[in-house]
Formats: structure tokens, C-alpha cells, sequence
């Protein structure tokens, strides 16, 4: 009989215990929920202060710490979003979400050998994170800037003022490369690389990596390959090498 009454406390202890640990998971299931939510109609700052709450608590929650570098990620904080991506990559070392976007950290802080390395273990051709936001993640292309340091521009002189030909609905600007005939240019801010005509790629003699497909907001899904510049030197005497 003492022994069942000791079961039966014990069991009663246990109970209690289990319920809390199931509620509190309940708990923070339906906090990453709801920072999901927030993140999916683009309120990123209470979706980052959600995700914070819930990498406090526990500091190796995967999902609140793979949203805290996907926010860091969207608004350009490129050091916080490094952070949190490197301990995502540790905590699953398998999840090629992770992967991708510490590559694309990486890649916007010119770092192509890092970005490149990320990339181990991820089928970049076939990733749909990669071919639906961060096409220009090409690891043939970044491993080719090895030991070379992109958009490094060199150079006499710290300053090169080039006239608008125009500036509406975009600047545009005349230069020569290598020497070549004048060509013209446009500026747009939003372009994360430089693009170039196919056939004039060619005549540059650019390196090519293979071709991706990606959305623009002023168009249809295009089709473009990816390359990279040999040393190119501009009308001012100045020089680089950069993705394409």
C-alpha cells in the first residue's frame, strides 16, 4: 500500500510538470506564429521584437533565431544579420534556408569567398529561396574572385564627375571601357549589379557562369547570365573588377 500511495504522489507531481512544459511550448508555438504573421505582411520590427522575446527565453530556438537574421537581413543590417545566421547554421546545420541567407550577408558586404563557402552543401541551381529572391548567388561566380576584392576601384585621383546626358526617367552618362568607342550608361540605384548588353559582354570579353531568371519591377521574369569583369579601366584611368 505504501508503495502505491508513492506512485500515485509521484504521479500526481510528474503531472502537473508535464502539462507545464507542454503549455509552455504551446506558448511559444503560437509566438512564432504570430511573428511569422507580422513578418508576412511586412511589419518586420514587431516581428524582430517578437523573435527577440523568444531567442531570450530560449537561445536555441531555431525559428526565432532564423527570423531575428532574416529581419536583420531585409533591413541591410548586415552585421546583426551575420550574427544570427552563423548561429542558425549552428543550431541546424542542414537547413539550406540559413545557408542561402548567410551567403546573401556575406555577398552584400563584398565578401564573395564567405559567400561562396556558405553556399557548401546547397544545390544552388535548384534552391527556390535562391531562384525567387537571391538569384545572383552563383558560386562559380563568386569562387572567381578569389584573392580579388569587388567594386575595389583604383586609380589616379579620389574624384571622376561624369556629365548626365539626361536624367529622366534615369541617368544617363557616356564612358568608354578598355579604350573602346563611347557607350552609354544608365544609373539606377536599385540594381545590385552592373548589367550589360549581351553582345556588348561579349565584345568585353566577360566572363560568363551560367544563366538565372529573376523578377523586375518594371517587367516580365527575365532570363540573364551571370558573369564577372576582367580589370576593366574607364576614360579617368581608373580600374576594377566587378560582378556582371
Amino acid at each position: 500500500m505504501t508503495i502505491a500511495r508513492i506512485c500515485i504522489a509521484l504521479a500526481v507531481i510528474l503531472a502537473p510538470c508535464s502539462f507545464s512544459r507542454q503549455a509552455a511550448s504551446q506558448a511559444q508555438q503560437s509566438k512564432i506564429g504570430s511573428a511569422d504573421r507580422l513578418f508576412q505582411i511586412g511589419k518586420f520590427a514587431e516581428a524582430g521584437e517578437l523573435y527577440a522575446q523568444m531567442a531570450a527565453r530560449d537561445p536555441k530556438d531555431y525559428a526565432a533565431i532564423l527570423g531575428l537574421g532574416r529581419v536583420a537581413l531585409l533591413s541591410n543590417r548586415l552585421h546583426d544579420a551575420q550574427k544570427w545566421l552563423e548561429q542558425a547554421v549552428a543550431l541546424q546545420p542542414n537547413d539550406a534556408d540559413a545557408k542561402v541567407m548567410l551567403a546573401e550577408a556575406f555577398y552584400r558586404r563584398d565578401d564573395f569567398q564567405k559567400a561562396a563557402a556558405s553556399l557548401n552543401g546547397v544545390e544552388a541551381t535548384s534552391n527556390k529561396l535562391i531562384i525567387s529572391q537571391y538569384p545572383t548567388l552563383n558560386v562559380a561566380k563568386l569562387e572567381s574572385f578569389k584573392g580579388q576584392t569587388p567594386y575595389q576601384v583604383q586609380g589616379a585621383g579620389e574624384e571622376t564627375r561624369l556629365k548626365f546626358l539626361k536624367i529622366d526617367p534615369l541617368p544617363l552618362v557616356s564612358v568608354r571601357v578598355n579604350g573602346g568607342d563611347e557607350v552609354t550608361f544608365f544609373i539606377d540605384t536599385g540594381g545590385s549589379e552592373i548589367a550589360l548588353d549581351t553582345e556588348f559582354a561579349r565584345e568585353l570579353g566577360v566572363r560568363q557562369f551560367g544563366r538565372c531568371k529573376a523578377r523586375f519591377p518594371a517587367a516580365n521574369t527575365l532570363r540573364f547570365s551571370m558573369g564577372g569583369s576582367n580589370p576593366s579601366r574607364s576614360a579617368t584611368g581608373q580600374y576594377g573588377i566587378c560582378p556582371l
